[in-house]
Order: C-alpha cells, then structure tokens, then sequence
C-alpha cells in the first residue's frame, strides 16, 4: 500500500486535484471556493489493482505559477526514504539544449503551446526590455538593472562553514556571474566548466532568474532564500527586511491584494508528553511545532502538548510563518538536528515555502539557533543600530540575523550592514530593546501560505527525519475555514489562534450537510509509535494520547465506561444536541493504513456532493486527510449520550486509539457555549422509531460452534431462533447472520447469550439507536448494555430515512477484543422502502430469515441479485515496515468464516495457471456468487474484524464511486478497512455492460491475502442456460 504525494502548487505540497477538474485552467488567484463534487486531493491512498489519475488543479506551477521543483513521493516515510520520490520540475525559460538551465534532456512544448515560453538570456539582455507579470508591467533600465536582479538574489558571499546565509555569485558590468561550478564528480554528473563561474539567465518575458540556477555541489547547504523567503520568485520586491505586502507584487503576487497577513512565529521544541498518565505512558523526547506566544504555557501543561493545530480564512488571509528551532542535537539525529514545515494544499512559491529541500530549491530547514547562533555580550537599546556579541565570525554583512531568537514580544529580524569586531552595524535602528544573553542567529526561515479555497485540513510535517520526528509528534495543520469565521473556545467564547478543539463561528457554507457555525476537531492519528504498541503492531495515538485498554481490565463489557474507569486521556468532543459537528481526520505519521468510525452518526466520504452514500467510517491513508461533516450531533436519533469514536484496526484500538464524543441535550448544565444559530438546545427524542414505522422482530442467540476459519475450533456467531438448531447440530452450515430490511423500519433484536462464558452484546452501525439503551456498548457515562450468559435483552434501532439504504455492520462488544475474531458480527442490509426479500433458488420469503444472498423487489423499481460478504483477518505485521518482511499472512483470516488457502491448491496440482480452475479443484469453500447475464446486482463487503487494508475486486466488472451521480468514475478495486462497508452496485449488472457470462474471481487483490485464501467465484449463466437452480428475477 502506498499514499502518494505531489508537492506542486494548487494546495500545499504545491499541488491538488478537485472534480470537476481544473487541471487546463492555467493562472488563477481565486479559483472555485467550494467544489462541485469531489474534495480537493493531494495526497491518494493506493493499493494492489488500483489507479488514480492525478488531474493537477490549474495545471503545472499550480494555480499560482510557481517556478521550481515539486517533490512527488510515496508518503508512507520507509518507502519514501527507501527511494520512492521523484521531482517533477516546473520550468520558467525555453530547455531546448543550448538554452538548458540543467543538465537533463531537452524538454518540447505541446503543440498547442508553441513559442508560449523563450530562451534565457543573460542580464545585459533585459537592459531596455518591458516585462509583464500576469498583467502588471516594469521598465528595466540601465540604472535599475542592479536593484532588479539583485533583489532576486541571497545576499554575496562566500559560506563560512555549514552557513546558508550567502551565495558566491558575482557581478562584472552589468553580467551577473554565477557561484563558480565544482570540481567534484559523481553518478550522472560532471560539470562542463569547473570551477568556471557561468552566467546568471533570465526570463525576457518576466525579468525573473530562470530556473534552475543554484548548480550542484554534492554536500554543500543551499542558500536561504532572499529575505530568508518567504516567496523569491513569486514576491521578489518588499520593503526593508520585512515580507512583502499582499498585492505589492502585483496580479502575480501569491497573496492577493486585499487579504489579511496573519503571522504565526513558530518554534519546534523538545519536551517530555504524557500519553496517557494512568498508565505513566511518556515520551521523554517529544517534539512539537508550537507557536512561540504559547510555548512557555504548553511546556507547563501536559493538556496542551498536542500537535499545532492552527487556521485561516479561505481566499481572505495570507499566512505568514517564521520557524526556528530549539530541537536538540542527539543520537537519533546522528547529532545534527534540522527541522522544516512541509505544508500541503495551499498556494506557496515552491522555492521558498515548499520546506523540503527539493532539487534546485532554495534551504528551507534550519539548524537549532540555541547551538548556531551567539549570545549578547551586552544589553541593547531600542533604537539603537549595533549588537555587541561575544564573537561575530559566524556572520557576514549583507545578510539577515534574527536578535532575540529566543525572545517572544521582542524577536526582531534585522540586515547586518558592517561588521565591526564583535559589534554588528544594522541598516534599520532597532525596534525593541534587548538584554544581554539573547540570541542571534541566521537560523531562521520564512514561509508564506495563500489558502485560496477552502480545502479543509492542510497538513504539514517536518521533512527532514520524518521517521523519527513524526513518531514524536512533529506535524501539525493548518484549517482553512470558510471566510467570514472566527475561532473561539469552546468553553470560555474566547477568540484563540490555536488549537484542536474549537467552535467556528461562522455563516458560510461548510458542506453539503452544514452551513454556519460548527464544533470542530482536528484529529490527528499517529502510527510507529513504540511507546504504546500491543504486540507487534507498530503503536498509535490521537493527537498524542491513548487510553490503553488493558489499562482498563475487568468486566470487558465496560471497557469504554467512564463510570467505571473515568474518561480516556484522548480528546473528548462535547456538544449540544443538533449542533453541527466537522472532525478533521488526518493521518500524520507514519507506516499505517487507517480507518476512523464515529458510532450514531453519519458523514459523506465526499463531503460536497450530496449524493456521496452516508457512512460512519472513512479510511485514511499516510498523510490523507478527510473533513468529517457531521449535521447533527446526537445522530438520526437526535439523543444526547456518549458516543465513540475510534480506529476500525483491532490492534489500535486496544493500544487505546478511541475516544468519545459527548452529546447534551437542552437539560444540561454544562459550561459549553452555545453555537450561533443553535442557542435553543432541544431535549433528547423520547423514542428512536416513529409511531406508525413497520416493525421487524428477531429472535437473536450467540452461540458457539465450530467455525472452519478457525479449523474447527469454536467460535462464536449470531444465529436466528430459527436456524439454531440445524447449526448446532451440524446439519446447516454456520455463516455470518445477514438480515434485511427496509428504509423506515422499526428493527427489535431480541439477544440471547448462549455462550458458555462472558458477557456479550448488539451493536449496529448506520442504524438510529438509543444510546442509553440499544448501542450495544456502555461508552463513556452510558449504562451497561451487554448480555450476560443466560440473559435476554432487546436492543431497538430505525432504519431513518435520513440515511436511507445502507449498509450496517454488526458486531458485538461485550468483549470486542476477542469476540468478534471468534466471528460474533453480522450485518443488517437496508434496502428500498418496501422492499420484498426472496430466496434466489426456492423463492422462500427472506424477509425474516437471514442469508447473505437473497433477491430484492423494491415496489418501483427493477429487482436485483444482493449479496453479502464479510471479511476478516489479524495480522498486525504483513506490510509493514518490520524487517524481515513477511510474505505469508498470520492468523486467521474469512471470507464469510472461510477461505480457500491457494497453497493447498497448488499442492494437489502444482500448477499456477490451473489454481482457480473449479474443473481441477471443485468450487471454492469461499461464496460463490451466482447470476443470470445482465442481472442487476448489488454486492455488500465488510470488515468486521481487521488489521489491515484490503482492496476488494470483481474481475471484469466496475462500479460507480457514487451510484446516484451520474458520471460518476468507475473503479473496479477498491480499498476497504476495519469497521468499514461499501456496497457495489455492477455496472451493467452480472457480466458487465456486454453481459459476458461465465466464472469470475473476486476478492482481495493484496496477493498474500488471496494467497491465504480471501477469494472466490462470481458465476454468470448465460440467459438460455438449461439446468440452473437460480429462479428469473422480475422483469428479467
């Protein structure tokens, strides 16, 4: 599995991609605000049998035309650092051989874009030239010339040291020489002129340096960028040593004129983080992005030791970051630390805010200025133009030093204008004053980020030692919000500039589902972490917290009980009822596939587009991210409570990755403020069924039987009353229980614990329940809902409307540690409002039976072929980082509690080619999905019980990503995790639009797994066939 990551510009690694697309659009400050359809991308989760077209937003350069190199790259870190990266380069200036700015191969226009892009000329050729940027027009004269190209350069000088503060360029009459070419030699590269100094080219069009200009010099640390950034080809011109002014540099500048600089200084530190302090879970070392205001109170605080978390209005601010660093030197970092932000989805100019050192970029990452800087060796005043330092060999004039590095209201940054012994000269008086032992140091960059549209989560990480500074906390996000908003605490009202948990305030449109204000959580899941690993799962938290669970022993059924064991240490999101809700989960570290569920409620995997299916679980992949929109809390239902959220993987959900969202309703006393727009809090439904729903009844057991997943040992399974005893007795064969029901029904449960020992229970997602009665889990400040053995309890759900058909997962947890691996899941399928249920081959009525493949016949519309299929497995190692990488699954794994190992297969044949073949082997023990040609068919799959990713498949058939959209993409794989469902609608039905009959493989296309036995057969009759037990479906 891999999530791939483009750095180029449309928003954040500089590059994005939205549906409609965009990608032909070229130039634009103010593209489309909200999507149409799809959410903007710049980062896809791909897995075995999958693809993805990358359609860049605005096309190369990004929306913003930013000249320079993109970093394109597996972000799942082993496989970036084990080489999985690639530069894509954005030229400014004609690469036709003799006019190259590299070494690689000429590069030709498109056809329809000829003599759009020049040749570079050298800075005696813009002498009397007119230049444009995007509209706007400059003069270059003679008495310009040298105020135009030097302004576009770091400051002259030769490096002293590991400095990045100068570049060696050089000026002779009006010819801008480069610093001199090296004299080294290495793989795919030897300079033409050693040691000779070529000269500096230029755009004629734009005026601009063209690109790439710094030349290669293995080990050497590039320049900061002018000004130490933050925009050096897009926002050249500024005034003193301050950024540029949005607009200042015209149509083309990255901040538009007009919006509203926000400037975060942040500092990356270390400090010790309690993940959980019951369990005394710490990590010595963490490391976090923190703004500078804020950190003395963070390191005093353990509850405010989460990764930064900070916001911007969509299209109406203009970010301003200046970073420094206080990390250590220490073994991990081999002594040598350095620290950047890599951001994602914004508009930035590439060679300066991308912070990666990419190709020919400027330096973006900097050194801790408590080791590269030098102390004052007296008080200074403001006012005043010189710093009297203890030794001032490290720096050079012409160039930038931060004074007070260490300072919070007083940090200044100042242009050294002569050296004199240990006294620097600046060009500008000092603003503050500054007492003796402050620090001074180059070691300081400047971002700029332009959130043009309003994407939703950004997420930015350091990019220098992502395998060891992720796993400590170093990666953050930046929210752009809808315009319009502010950001208040959720319990004072009090405007903040940081933080995870917090109210928007706000009249815009949010999504599909919400507009105005909401509560907002930024939730960042973190894997590789091996202070709160379970076996050898690789650990995870929360924005840095766990709450263990077997931290929380005794009665597994109270697992999740704050009665019992307080509240876990991972955020808790509290709200009033109806109050919209948007958690913004990310993936920011490190190996992982995830999943994230919410239990009674619902969001759309495609936030904008009101078609997109509700579901309760996303999965998300390295550096993904998904805005959870969520209309209502307290769900369909409309019932305060306690609610989880969680990690649909098994193992880190016992490592403690869980967490609960607290609902109160209008009875309440809490000290949360009121949402504008929501001031009125209704009091809790008095029932979760309507008078008048249809109600459908069923008599439940758990019960334990041999299982063949398990090879004959016993597991546990849900069975109706009606099919226990052939089960028990051997005469039917054990599957998970799959019920049917119809959009608007009442659904009563009736639960008998059979089993030989501990408490079970019923919990069904996707379905209204009571979460003080029918949840199925005692979370949070919830009664206890589970079946002890011998016990009998009714657990009551509504198939709403609201969220229409769907797919709901059962699965018990009066231990959902074991049980579930045992086989205790199932699921409810609705269908359409009402819907009849037939068996495919007797016509036997279904609708109170169970069976994980019946006929639908909706009252107005064509019937279908429906089927059901569950799948699990346990192993926490297979693809991972873990060296030596396993090639064989562990554990158990079912496909409908079975699966049909191909080892077996090949034993008995030895044959690849003839494994699948039913002729050498018979059918698979796995389901065989049976149609006529041209059926109609639907085809549910879920992961009950999972440790992995899996990309599920139909061979020769696809499927619309969203059924109800017309246009939408056809995929014929896809990815699904634990807790998740999806539900496949065939295009063109059984055999596809040409009806092709025959037999089919399905299953995962991860080929371990399918080694391992998780496939099966999809057989399509042929309409004339003779002697087939399947009955015509209506109409067909």
């Amino acid at each position: 599995m891999c999530t791939t990551s483009t750095a180029a510009p449309s928003a954040g690694d500089g590059s994005r991609g939205v549906e409609p697309t965009a990608f032909d659009s070229g130039f634009d400050k103010s593209p489309q605000l909200l999507p149409s359809a799809s959410a903007r991308t710049d980062s896809q989760a791909v897995g075995p049998s999958e693809s993805f077209d990358v359609s860049n937003e605005c096309g190369s350069g990004g929306c913003q035309h930013s000249v320079g190199d993109y970093l394109v790259h597996c972000h799942i870190a082993h496989h970036y650092v084990a080489g999985m990266w690639m530069i894509w380069r954005v030229y400014n200036t004609l690469q036709n051989g003799l006019a190259s700015q590299d070494s690689l191969p000429p590069l030709q226009e498109l056809p329809d874009r000829r003599n759009g892009v020049a040749p570079a000329v050298t800075s005696l050729d813009l002498v009397g030239t007119t230049v444009d940027w995007k509209g706007q027009t400059f003069q270059i004269e003679q008495d310009n010339l040298t105020a135009w190209v030097e302004r576009q350069l770091p400051p002259s000088g030769m490096p002293i040291g590991y400095d990045a503060a100068v570049l060696d360029w050089k000026e002779e009459e009006g010819l801008y020489l480069n610093e001199p070419e090296s004299h080294q030699v290495w793989p795919y590269y030897r300079a033409i002129d050693p040691g000779g100094r070529p000269a500096l080219h230029f755009n004629p069009a734009t005026g601009k340096l063209a690109y790439p200009f710094l030349r290669p010099h293995l080990g050497r640390r590039p320049p900061f960028a002018p000004n130490h950034g933050p925009a050096p080809f897009l926002e050249p011109f500024r005034q003193g040593t301050d950024p540029p002014r949005p607009g200042e540099n015209g149509p083309w500048s990255l901040c538009p004129s007009g919006t509203n600089a926000k400037e975060f200084v942040v500092h990356a530190i270390n400090l010790p983080i309690v993940f959980n302090q019951r369990t005394n879970l710490v990590d010595p070392v963490g490391q976090l992005f923190v703004l500078k205001e804020e950190e003395d109170q963070i390191r005093s605080k353990n509850d405010l030791k989460s990764p930064l978390a900070i916001r911007a209005n969509a299209g109406e601010d203009c970010i301003d970051v200046v970073l420094k660093s206080e990390l250590e030197d220490t073994g991990e970092n081999d002594f040598f630390s350095k620290v950047n932000i890599h951001i994602h989805f914004v508009q930035f100019d590439v060679q300066g805010s991308d912070g990666v050192n990419t190709g020919f970029n400027y330096e973006t990452s900097v050194r801790p200025f408590t080791s590269e800087g030098e102390k004052l060796a007296a008080d200074a005043t403001a006012g005043g133009i010189t710093l009297q330092l203890a030794d001032t060999q490290r720096f050079q004039e012409g160039t930038l030093v931060g004074v007070g590095m260490d300072q919070t209201d007083s940090f200044e940054i100042r242009r050294i204008q002569a050296i004199e012994g240990n006294t620097l000269v600046f060009q500008e008086p000092l603003k503050f004053a500054h007492l003796r032992n402050e620090i001074v140091s180059t070691e300081f960059v400047r971002y700029r980020w332009y959130p043009d549209v309003q994407f939703g989560t950004a997420y930015f990480h350091d990019h220098v030692s992502g395998l060891t500074s992720w796993r400590h906390g170093l990666y953050g996000a930046l929210v752009s919000e809808p315009p319009g908003s502010t950001y208040h605490d959720p319990h004072s009202g009090a405007e903040v500039r940081s933080g995870p948990l917090v109210d928007i305030r706000t009249e815009s449109v949010v999504s599909a589902d919400i507009t105005g204000s909401f509560r907002e959580m930024v939730l960042f899941t973190q894997d590789d972490n091996p202070r709160t690993n379970v076996g050898q799962s690789s650990g995870s938290s929360f924005n840095l917290r766990v709450e263990p669970l077997a931290s929380r022993g005794g009665d597994s059924s109270l697992l999740f009980s704050s009665q019992d064991h307080g509240d876990p240490s991972t955020p808790l999101l509290e709200a009033y009822l109806g109050d919209p809700l948007v958690v913004r989960g990310l993936v920011a570290a490190t190996n992982d596939v995830h999943t994230l569920h919410l239990d009674g409620h619902w969001f759309r995997v495609e936030p904008f587009s009101s078609t997109s299916p509700p579901v309760s679980t996303v999965h998300i992949g390295i550096s993904e991210r998904y805005d959870l929109s969520i209309p209502r809390a307290g769900g369909p239902q409309e019932m305060a409570g306690d609610y989880l959220y969680y990690s649909g993987r098994s193992f880190k959900l016992r490592e403690g990755s869980w967490g609960i969202l607290r609902v109160y309703d209008g009875d309440a006393d809490e000290p949360l403020q009121r949402l504008p727009g929501h001031e009125s809090v209704p009091l809790s439904a008095t029932s979760v069924c309507p008078a008048g729903a249809p109600r459908k009844e069923f008599s439940v057991f758990a019960v334990e039987v041999p299982l063949p997943m398990l090879g004959g040992a016993l597991g546990k399974i849900y069975v109706l009353e009606r099919d226990k005893e052939g089960i028990l007795s051997g005469s039917q064969s054990p599957e998970p229980m799959v019920l049917h029901v119809n959009v608007g029904d009442c659904v009563a449960i009736r639960l008998t614990n059979e089993t030989a020992a501990g408490p079970v229970s019923f919990h069904a997602g996707m379905l209204a329940a009571d979460p003080m009665e029918s949840q199925g889990v005692a979370a949070g400040m919830n009664p206890p809902q589970a079946v002890g053995p011998g016990e009998t309890r009714t657990y009551t759900y509504f198939a709403h409307p609201e969220v229409g058909e769907t797919t709901a997962l059962v699965r018990d947890w009066g231990n959902v540690l074991e049980n579930p691996g045992l086989g205790l899941y199932g699921a409810i399928i609705v269908g359409p409002e009402g819907a009849s249920y037939t068996h495919p081959e007797t016509g036997a009525d279904m609708s109170s039976r169970a069976g994980w493949r019946v006929d639908v016949h909706p009252p107005l519309e064509e019937s279908y072929r429906d089927f059901t299929l569950l799948i699990q497995d346990e192993d926490e190692v297979i693809g991972t980082h873990i060296m030596p990488y396993t090639e064989q699954v562990e554990g158990v794994v079912g496909l409908n509690y079975r699966s049909e190992p191909l080892l077996d297969r090949l034993a008995s044949v030895g044959e690849p080619a003839k494994l699948f073949l039913t002729g050498v082997h018979g059918d698979p023990a796995t389901p065989v999905m049976e149609a006529m040609a041209g059926d109609p068919v639907k085809v549910h799959v879920l992961v009950p019980y999972s440790e992995q990713a899996h990309v599920f498949g139909v061979e020769g058939h696809r499927w619309p990503v969203e059924p109800l959209r017309g246009g939408s993409d056809l995929v014929s794989a896809l990815q699904i995790g634990g807790s998740a469902a999806i539900t496949l609608v065939l295009d063109g039905g059984a055999g596809g639009r040409a009806e092709i009959p025959g037999d089919y493989l399905y299953g995962d296309h991860r080929e371990p797994y399918r080694e391992a036995g998780l496939w099966g057969l999809f057989r399509v009759y042929p309409t004339d066939a003779g002697a087939v037990a399947l009955l015509p479906l209506d109409g067909n």
